[in-house]
This record gives C-alpha cells, sequence and structure tokens, in this order.
C-alpha cells in the first residue's frame, strides 16, 4: 500500500499521506483492484539509482490493532521530507 510519494514529473499537488496522495493522482475507487503494471496507473523506476536508508516504525494511529500495533510495518526514506509524520 502506497500511502505518500515523492514528485518527480507530472504531478501537482501535496502527496504526503494517502488521501492528498489520491487527490494528487486522481485515484478513486474506479481504479480499485487495478493492476499497477497495468495501463490505467503505472510506478515507473528512477532513470537513476541512488543510495538510501529505509526506515521501519511502527504504524500510526493503529492502537486498536492490539500487538501489531506495535510491529514494524512502516516503512520510509530516511530523511524524506515528504513523510507524513516520521
Amino acid at each position: 500500500m502506497l500511502r505518500a510519494l515523492e514528485p518527480v514529473k507530472n504531478i501537482s499537488g501535496r502527496t504526503p499521506g494517502p488521501g492528498l496522495l489520491c487527490w494528487a493522482l486522481d485515484i478513486d475507487r474506479r481504479l480499485n483492484g487495478r493492476d499497477l503494471l497495468g495501463d490505467d496507473i503505472f510506478i515507473v523506476p528512477p532513470a537513476a539509482s541512488e543510495v538510501f536508508s529505509i526506515v521501519q516504525r511502527p504504524r500510526l494511529g493503529v492502537d486498536y490493532a492490539k500487538h501489531w500495533a506495535k510491529r514494524r510495518l512502516r516503512f520510509y526514506l530516511k530523511g524524506n521530507p515528504f513523510v507524513s509524520r516520521p
């Protein structure tokens, strides 16, 4: 599940969070279940690779999930300004 992204090209609007991300990419329920490798919406790998560190933290706002709430299931790039809350 993508919850935010760093806009690189052809994206206007803010993207730090699922609601803003969907708004900026014009994603709505019409795309439910679509393949990210299909023709409707797709993710393209970057042209050049860069060195980065991945941070692993517990998810936010899921206290109802009991023991899963403390699991480190939230991943993001260290220092990336497009993360909604580090």
